[in-house]
């Protein structure tokens, strides 16, 4: 008896710590750029990760790692989260050091379906120069 709510225990540390980052996927990849205003690119060295989506009653929350890969301290930056066009979140990042990264969660108070992922829109701002990813569709499907 003792063995089995052990195990039990295990299996349920293991199903619900691994779907946390379930999503490695190269971020390269999995986001494109929509607009920017970087001629020094400088913000293209601040990674954002794939979102993950969770599920709230009457919406999405999405959890979201953005990563300073830059050399220099990077001070003064927002992000904003838009969603069709309206903006749900905006967050000032706190200063990072080079490969430190910041997690947050933004919640979304609209039914969202898989196709709505494209009605996304994550900006970057530090100053005037900006710069603005949207999720990208996969080549080989027309929807999720």
């Amino acid at each position: 008896m003792k063995k089995g709510i052990l195990l039990l225990a295990f299996l349920l540390a293991i199903c619900c710590g691994s779907g946390l980052y379930a999503q490695n996927v190269s971020c390269k990849s999995y986001f494109e750029v929509v607009e920017t205003n970087d001629e020094n690119h400088r913000l293209d060295e601040v990674a954002i990760y794939p979102p993950v989506f969770g599920t709230l009653p009457e919406g999405k929350r999405l959890k979201i790692k953005v990563c300073n890969n830059d050399e220099k301290k990077l001070k003064k930056v927002f992000f904003y989260v838009y969603y069709k066009n309206k903006r749900v979140s905006k967050l000032l990042l706190p200063d990072l050091k080079k490969g430190e990264t910041y997690e947050f969660c933004v919640n979304i108070h609209s039914k969202m379906t898989r196709k709505d992922r494209q009605e996304l829109l994550f900006k970057i701002r530090r100053g005037k120069t900006y710069i603005s990813y949207r999720i990208a569709q996969p080549h080989n499907k027309k929807g999720y």
